[in-house]
């Protein structure tokens, strides 16, 4: 199932983010790092022990 969540978010934000480029919107360009870095940031809460 995370996998499955992973692919959603990739796919969804790499077509966010070639629109962004396309049509030079700045939040658009900020959106798609910032929700990387929190699903980096949950699978690292997920590993913590406890």
């Amino acid at each position: 199932i995370i996998s499955l969540g992973f692919l959603v978010i990739h796919t969804s934000s790499m077509i966010i983010a070639f629109n962004g480029y396309g049509e030079r919107k700045k939040s658009d360009l900020i959106f798609v790092p910032v929700v990387h870095l929190i699903a980096a940031v949950m699978t690292l809460i997920n590993l913590a022990p406890g």
